[in-house]
């Protein structure tokens, strides 16, 4: 008797699938460290930008003008004119500079076409002579008598402000390459001798990231002329760097 063949299901075989050795990533534990902090900083950095971004128009005017009338040193140069009708005249021109509470400054008063130079170091005040062109000495200056007189001729006795002020914010602009958060403020200034001849006070400020003015522009109307404007602008510069004010020879 014939034995019956066993058939053959080879087409039913499974084949065998190559699958790809995956390797276990390794992780170093020193680079899960540095990409950590890395987002963790640039989260910070996120919520300094926002914050820079968030505060409040009157908060941020009234910090940065702090900030700038105490900064340690700084130095600043203003134009102020006059225009009256379409024609325009210049006032005043000052450069100026202030370190650990001395202060320097020089320029030209065009309405009397005179030029001055003034130091405050300490308690003396040395003013320069317009005739003789030698230095003037003053010792145990009066305080209100050398206030007024500085406040008269510094453009930095206008940033004093009366409360409450409105503060805008306008947008955002480049000033000596800085990019700057500009404001519009309506306020009417402290100072006693520009209220004389002058009212209806307005200022455009622009603030820089480090909360510092990088420039102002003031305006006012002539209280008897209304065709009578003032414009007086001011930039300013080196924050807290080292200057040294030291007494004329």
């Amino acid at each position: 008797m014939k034995l019956r063949k066993k058939a053959s299901f080879w087409f039913f075989k499974t084949p065998k699938l190559a699958f790809p050795n995956f390797k276990r990533p390794n992780f170093n534990l020193k680079w899960i460290l540095v990409i950590t902090l890395v987002l963790v900083l640039v989260g910070g950095g996120i919520g300094v930008y926002r914050n820079y971004n968030t505060v409040p128009p009157q908060e941020a005017v009234n910090t940065a003008l702090t900030n700038t009338l105490n900064a340690e040193s700084y130095r600043y140069k203003a134009i102020s004119k006059k225009i009256v009708d379409d024609n325009e005249e210049l006032l005043s021109e000052v450069i100026g500079e202030k370190s650990n509470g001395n202060v320097h400054f020089t320029g030209k008063l065009h309405v009397v076409n005179s030029d001055f130079e003034i130091y405050r170091i300490g308690d003396k005040l040395y003013r320069k002579d317009v005739f003789s062109k030698d230095w003037l000495i003053v010792e145990d200056v009066n305080v209100k008598a050398t206030e007024k007189l500085i406040q008269e001729i510094n453009p930095l006795g206008t940033f004093t402000f009366t409360v409450p002020i409105d503060v805008e914010y306008v947008g955002k602009e480049m000033v000596n390459d800085k990019k700057c958060k500009k404001y519009e403020v309506m306020a009417q200034t402290e100072n006693k001798y520009l209220e004389v001849l002058w009212k209806d006070f307005t200022y455009t400020i622009w603030i820089d990231k480090s909360g510092f003015l990088t420039k102002a522009e003031i305006y006012a109307v002539n209280k008897q002329h209304e065709n009578q404007r003032l414009i007086m602008s001011v930039e300013f510069s080196d924050y807290n760097k080292e200057i040294v004010i030291n007494p004329p020879v």
